[in-house]
């Protein structure tokens, strides 16, 4: 009798997933379930382009419907998943029979994280997560309306750049001293802030929203200060948090996310799980991690669906992410934690410029402000553990390969790509969509 492999989700990481199971083999077969009624689609466009002009689903679907008919893909859409049965592998599905399993992928993503502070259920006050969210913040702009938006992360300073390039009056609301504070060093901080604040966006650091006023509707944020900021809308950018109370409710480890190992194995070795719902161990950097990133959600998605096809292959990839702002495309591959030396390579006043963090002389992470050359070279040397001469690297008029101490190691090849750069990250169709 055939196996049936269930996927959970609607994003990146089921997709994924169900596209490798079919090249990894495996003719059994696979069932998608998803809450959204949509396709799976790309996310990231949500706050960029999305606010700027119409993208309907199916400008946003990572495959469209011929790909799960030719491979005999089921998708169950608008469907809420209630319950795992690990003991009798089955997933209780809300309004609808339950489903039997041999093998579960868990691709649950993250949820918005949201403020519980008086007022927030005023209307006018908006996340970012599914195209729904998106649609309903779009209808609420337009030239000269008020924006506040609350955290300067990515989606923060996105949805800022494009709320300018369409004509709004924004003010941004950050908590720490400097934007994306979490990511980038203080200088990139620094330079994204003059290029902002160049553009008509106020900045307000170290500053938190203690309520919103209004009556029926948002008209003001009220500060930790005292101050007043009218607006007309509010998005809530504070950042995501895990969905893996599904997982938790199973009884699978869990620890701030749904801990797997290296081969995306859960506690239940019946039981897969990838992308932003997921605590894995980073082989490169020797411990374990939680990251919101589309391309660790595809490595893990690939990653997962070979292990349920019982091929053994290593999670053993850096990451990357990336942000578009105005003309900017900010890139980053590795982790920069545990650093002892910061080496900034080019001018740091215009774009160009990138950011490198090193430890006992080994690269373990960079960024880089439109600079996709070096970027490319960063991630061949973080993942094979390269060390530089720092004042080489530094010189920008010096050849990146001049500055070499120790070349990169080759790749493990039971490990899932590290040259994320080089590899397109799902298909051109779905790198397209990602731009």
């Amino acid at each position: 009798m055939a196996e049936t492999f269930a996927l959970i989700g609607g994003g990146y990481a089921t997709s994924r997933a169900a596209d490798c199971l079919r090249q990894e083999g495996f003719q059994g077969r696979i069932v998608l379930i998803s809450e959204e009624q949509h396709l799976p689609y790309s996310r990231p466009p949500l706050c960029k382009k999305g606010l700027l002009v119409d993208m309907p689903v199916k400008r946003l679907v990572l495959r469209h419907q011929n790909f799960y008919d030719d491979n005999n893909i089921e998708l169950r859409l608008g469907a809420s998943v209630t319950g795992i049965d690990r003991r009798n592998r089955i997933v209780t599905i809300e309004s609808s029979e339950p489903l039997q399993y041999d093998k579960l992928l868990i691709g649950t993503g993250g949820r918005p994280r949201t403020l519980p502070i008086q007022g927030s259920d005023l209307a006018g006050i908006h996340v970012i997560r599914t195209v729904e969210d998106a649609r309903g913040l779009k209808a609420a702009l337009a030239p000269g309306v008020r924006l506040v938006i609350i955290g300067a992360g990515y989606i923060g300073m996105e949805t800022a750049a494009a709320a300018r390039m369409a004509g709004m009056d924004v003010t941004v609301i950050e908590l720490t001293g400097r934007l994306m504070s979490r990511v980038v060093a203080p200088v990139t901080s620094e330079f994204f802030a003059r290029y902002h604040l160049d553009h008509g966006v106020k900045l307000m650091p170290h500053r938190s929203a203690m309520a919103f006023e209004g009556a029926g509707r948002v008209e003001a944020v009220l500060l930790d200060d005292g101050q007043l900021v009218a607006t007309d809308v509010v998005l809530v950018a504070a950042g995501n948090i895990p969905e893996y109370r599904l997982a938790a409710d199973a009884g699978l480890e869990c620890e701030g996310g749904i801990v797997v190992d290296d081969r995306c194995r859960t506690s239940d070795p019946n039981i897969f799980a990838a992308g932003d719902c997921t605590r894995h161990p980073s082989v490169r950097y020797g411990r374990r991690i939680q990251l919101e990133s589309v391309d660790n959600a595809l490595e893990q998605a690939r990653v997962a669906a070979a292990g349920m096809c019982g091929r053994r292959v290593r999670h053993a990839h850096v990451p990357w992410f990336w942000s578009d702002q105005y003309d900017l495309k900010l890139q980053i591959v590795g982790l920069s934690d545990g650093f002892d030396e910061v080496i900034v390579r080019g001018d740091a006043d215009k774009p160009g410029f990138t950011v490198w963090y090193l430890k006992d002389k080994e690269v373990i992470s960079m960024e880089a402000v439109n600079s996709p050359i070096d970027f490319v070279q960063a991630g061949r040397w973080i993942g094979g553990g390269a060390k530089v001469d720092a004042q080489i690297l530094a010189d920008a008029d010096r050849h990146l390969d001049e500055a070499v101490l120790v070349p990169a190691a080759p790749p493990d090849p039971l490990a899932s790509s590290t040259d994320a750069m080089v590899e397109a990250s799902y298909d051109r169709h779905l790198a397209g969509r990602e731009a």
